[in-house]
């Protein structure tokens, strides 16, 4: 396996539920909400760039927006999108 490095990391705050399906130990799986709107952090270069998302529908990509509704300002190199459960905030120690 081949180390990966991201250039930028966005964590893209979703809402998360139970799911309908159930694993093999019978707990219930996750459900994570992909359309609609939600904030979002960019982190590249050591800095912590607030901003948003939004994707209007399943067949739809996601953008991810700053302050002033432009694109996040990406470095070119490859992205991590993680996605994070509204209801813990970013803690980036």
């Amino acid at each position: 396996m081949r180390d990966f490095a991201p250039t930028n990391v966005i964590v893209q705050a979703v809402t998360v539920r139970s799911g309908r399906f159930v694993d093999v130990l019978g707990n219930p799986t996750s459900d994570t909400t992909t359309v609609g709107t939600g904030t979002a952090t960019l982190l590249r270069d050591g800095v912590r760039l607030a901003g948003t998302w939004s994707r209007p529908g399943p067949a739809a990509g996601t953008r991810f927006l700053d302050p002033g509704g432009r694109d996040l300002a990406l470095k070119p190199g490859p992205t991590l999108v993680l996605m994070a459960p509204t209801e813990r905030p970013l803690a980036v120690g």
